[in-house]
């Protein structure tokens, strides 16, 4: 278990839990800002619905968990075969398909019999003992009545008869009306084990039974977390998704752990006076409406410009906006329905990325006002009202539910506080609030021709209903007035003396979250050290690039000893990485911070659309096709093992071609053939650094046999060279064979190297020998690398003829007099004492190896260093 230390008791960990994706939930994030703000150390956690896994909204980190979504496929699977089957199945199968380790830990999660007793519980108790069974259906049926506020259609009262018992809706047993809510709550659950929080603000009915699992938990252990329901929607008045039993399970969930809370939130007045009566609250919910903040804020204009610029209108034309989710539940195609009879008058939408986007065209088109129908994006909560305050009324044009009736939307407020009279259909609140304020006229729900009388209504007498818009009534829907009474009850529960660093408003990025130095017009090297990324980034701040590593995402954030804290740890560093330079070289294919990207592909996407670069350094052949490279290269060394080996050669090469498989990223390379057979690849010159030249010349010339494959042919022709050489006492040869992580060979001193022949491209040993001055007796180059040897050479502007002075190419038949030849000029060199093939060999290296021709390399995969 996790020990807090000093500092983090001043700044206690509250955990912001929605369950949406967080993007354009402006309730949620105005919390978080308040709750960073307050001194607290925030995580946001939301779901993970078509959107990366991890961001961060201001200073907030933000997670996204991903729903396994096993129990409500079961279900599903379950339901069809008793369709098919009709009464053999006695019960929905949809456990038995579940994997026995999910079972097992959703037991050991479950919450039963703790909160005391509710009216509900009570009720149901009571009929259970007291109802015999031919009546039970019938007062079941009155229980769901209770929940619904109502009598129940024919076909829910049916399903309720025919298949449900009254045990599901006490003790926790809503579960097995409606598996899909344990999914959810699985997933959120394992995420809160994790990031270990000392309070929980949890939004709405899923995030209800997640929090409530998770604080029994934890009471279980005997450190109990206070946590808070924060209620946005009246539930028995809402249209919910799915079957009708599902909509009775969150009823049942909602009416038994709400009680369970430490405090219970509302957005209205009328919802907490309703959820107090309803749920046998001990005390009246906090209601703190989602009114926006009074700041706006402006986003940079290289992203979003104001509204009425964006959709390219003159001030003179009159345009309407809906901002937030878009469906038809809330009136948006009544309201494209209308523009037929508003001559000129645009609208604009600016949401979700739904379906119904489609629906709005198509109707706009078949309408003949496509042209005055405007689909945008969500901009940041804080910026909303800046963004819309070019347009000329909001709109707010729900259809008739009950949760709608209840609801004053959040948008009202942000149209008010952008100075936008209001047009916004007849339901209760909405429509009481803009009668007795002016700001605006009222419309019939779902009719066109009413929504439009009203627009024309303020059009033509806009400057009276902006003039109703008074401070005095700004003042009463802030964000800032609002906040005061959510810090106060965050405060109740879990104290913070400590404050954040000044006020934080949306959007912006304070320093404690960025690594110190990381410079975004540097060159990130990301992932584990290798044999190329310490001397590759030397070579980088050699040219005169900026570089610096980026630690392994293992790297301890928390205690490593601690069970949790991994995501949190993990969301740092992605954050740092965010935070960091826009072009990066992964040492290894594999994601970074692997707790919240599973795949590379995933990681690499999420950078680049961040505006990242990044290119993936790969080990030569391990990617390579074997067919490619034979026949690139005949007589590679792998074309003569056995045949097992090449088949396990053929299965790694598989795999590792998978993980890269759509990857919008560049290949980097060492390795020449590989550089020439890989799609999107480009060659980066093993780094070698410069070095000064040698003293004297010795009568003893020293030969170093450089490790590497060698084929059983040529492997027997250097033995038989090697033995020769031993009995010449004017030379002295080493063999160095180096195991895969091991020392780099000690090049230093070597007049002459002797690399493996037949592997159609020199090694990084040559190289660096090179660079030390040694001559290198190397095999022939296959065409793919010499083309790609070839292209570099003109780039680095080397002489290829400088080149054949170093490089000795040989077969594996002339070896001898390669090496003889060699050894007899170096002698020749050695007595006279000028040292020029020496010179000439670091010469060489330095063009072809050296900083300048990997700096090259470098931008050729990732492009000149930013502004």
């Amino acid at each position: 278990m996790r020990q807090r230390d000093p500092a983090a008791a001043r700044r206690p960990h509250l955990v912001v839990m929605v369950d949406n994706p967080v993007i354009g939930d402006s309730r949620m994030l105005k919390t978080a800002d308040s709750a960073f703000n307050a001194g607290y150390d925030v995580t946001l956690l939301g779901l993970a619905k078509r959107t990366p896994p991890a961001g961060r909204h201001g200073p907030v980190p933000l997670y996204r968990v991903t729903v396994p979504a096993h129990r409500h496929h079961g279900y599903q699977s379950g339901q069809r075969l008793r369709e098919r089957l009709g009464d053999v199945l006695p019960a929905s199968p949809w456990p038995t398909q579940l994997p026995a380790r999910a079972v097992n830990r959703m037991a050991a999660w479950a919450v039963r019999g703790v909160g005391g007793r509710t009216p509900l519980r009570s009720r149901a108790r009571s009929l259970s003992r007291h109802i015999e069974r031919p009546r039970l259906a019938r007062g079941f049926r009155a229980q769901l009545e209770f929940l619904y506020e109502g009598p129940l259609d024919e076909e829910t009262a049916r399903t309720a008869a025919a298949e449900w018992n009254p045990d599901v809706l006490v003790d926790g047993r809503y579960r097995w009306l409606w598996p899909h809510m344990e999914d959810v709550e699985q997933a959120f659950v394992e995420a809160l084990l994790d990031l270990d929080p000392d309070l929980i603000h949890a939004a709405d009915r899923f995030c209800l039974v997640a929090a409530a699992t998770y604080a029994g938990v934890r009471q279980a252990e005997g450190r109990p977390v206070r946590w808070i329901y924060d209620a946005h929607e009246w539930i028995p008045g809402q249209t919910l998704h799915g079957a009708p039993y599902a909509k009775t399970a969150w009823l049942a969930a909602e009416h038994e752990l709400a009680p369970r809370a430490d405090g219970v939130i509302a957005v209205s007045e009328e919802l907490a006076d309703r959820m107090r009566a309803r749920h046998g609250l001990r005390e009246r919910p906090t209601v703190v409406l989602n009114a926006p903040v009074s700041t706006r804020v402006a986003m940079d204009p290289a992203e979003r410009r104001p509204l009425r610029e964006e959709v390219g209108l003159e001030p003179e034309v009159p345009l309407l906006v809906y901002v937030g989710k878009l469906s038809e539940l809330r009136g948006v195609l009544t309201t494209v329905q209308a523009l037929p009879l508003l001559p000129g008058v645009h609208a604009a939408f600016v949401g979700s990325q739904d379906r119904i986007r489609a629906d709005l065209q198509s109707l706009a088109e078949e309408l003949g006002v496509a042209d005055r129908v405007h689909l945008l994006d969500y901009v940041p909560a804080g910026c909303v009202t800046w963004y819309i305050a070019s347009a000329d009324i909001g709109l707010s044009p729900l259809l008739p539910t009950a949760a709608h009736h209840a609801a004053l939307p959040t948008k009202i407020r942000e149209c008010l506080q952008a100075g936008l009279p209001l047009v916004v259909s007849d339901m209760r609140a909405q429509g009481s609030f803009v009668r007795e304020t002016g700001v605006g006229a009222v419309h019939r729900p779902g009719d066109p021709r009413s929504l439009a009388e009203a627009a024309r209504t303020v059009l033509d007498d806009l400057a009276a209903y902006r003039a109703a818009i008074t401070q005095e009534l700004l003042a009463e829907h802030t964000w800032e007035g609002q906040e005061r009474r959510l810090v106060a009850l965050w405060r109740s529960l879990v104290p913070t003396t400590g404050t954040a660093a000044g006020h934080v408003l949306p959007g912006e990025r304070p320093e404690d979250l960025r690594t110190p130095g990381h410079d975004p017009a540097s060159v990130g090297i990301v992932g584990p050290t290798t044999a190329v990324s310490t001397p590759l980034q030397d070579a980088l701040e050699a040219a005169g690039e900026r570089a610096h590593r980026v630690g392994p995402a293992s790297e301890p954030v928390v205690d490593p000893s601690a069970s949790t804290g991994q995501i949190r740890a993990s969301l740092v560093h992605w954050l740092r990485l965010q935070d960091g330079p826009r072009r990066l070289i992964y040492t290894e294919p594999a994601p970074h911070c692997p707790l919240i990207h599973r795949r590379l592909f995933t990681e690499v996407t999420a950078l680049r659309a961040m505006g990242h670069n990044v290119a993936v350094l790969l080990e030569p052949l391990t990617h390579v096709r074997p067919e490619d490279l034979f026949a690139a290269v005949p007589g590679h060394p792998l074309d003569a093992r056995a045949e097992e080996v090449r088949a396990r050669y053929a299965r790694q090469v598989r795999r590792n071609r998978a993980q890269l498989e759509d990857l919008d990223a560049t290949l980097l390379t060492t390795g020449l053939n590989a550089a020439g057979l890989l799609p999107r690849a480009v060659w980066l010159p093993f780094p070698v650094a410069p070095t000064t030249r040698s003293g004297p010349g010795t009568a003893t010339l020293r030969v170093l046999v450089a490790p590497g494959p060698r084929t059983p042919s040529e492997q027997q022709h250097v033995e038989a060279l090697v033995a020769r050489l031993a009995h010449d006492p004017a030379v002295r040869v080493t063999r160095m064979d180096v195991t895969r992580g091991g020392p780099a060979p000690d090049l230093a001193g070597h007049h002459l190297v002797l690399d493996p022949l037949t592997l159609g491209e020199h090694s990084p040993t040559a190289a660096q020998a090179m660079a030390h001055g040694a001559v290198v007796v190397s095999g022939a180059r296959s065409q793919v690398a010499a083309g790609v040897l070839a292209q570099h050479l003109d780039a680095v502007q080397l002489d290829p003829a400088l080149l054949s002075c170093v490089l000795l190419a040989a077969a594996s038949q002339d070896v001898d007099e390669t090496v003889a030849g060699a050894l007899a000029h170096l002698s020749r060199e050695a007595a006279d004492g000028s040292g020029e093939t020496a010179d000439l060999a670091r010469r060489v290296a330095s063009q072809l190896h050296g900083a300048q021709s990997v700096r090259l390399a470098v931008e050729r995969a990732l492009g000149p260093s930013p502004a």
